[in-house]
């Protein structure tokens, strides 16, 4: 009889720290999981920046707008 309440004393040992482990890997999941949303939330947030062209004469205009006279 001792034995048997010594393996089911080892059990719920078990049992309670491999439940116990398996909340902490899953609250650090949705920790990271929700730092991610926000991030990615914050970055949609943001316009994206287009460089512009320093010389505006040769490079402003596309290939085609550039060629279109030529194209007719």
């Amino acid at each position: 009889m001792i034995a048997k309440q010594s393996a089911s004393f080892l059990n719920k040992c078990l049992n309670t720290s491999a439940a116990r482990s398996f909340s902490v890997a899953f609250n650090v999941k949705s920790k990271f999981e929700s730092a991610f949303e926000a991030k990615m939330k914050n970055i949609q947030a943001q316009p994206k920046k287009v460089p512009q062209a320093t010389n505006q004469a040769e490079y402003g205009q596309g290939y085609y707008q550039q060629h279109l006279k030529n194209m007719r």
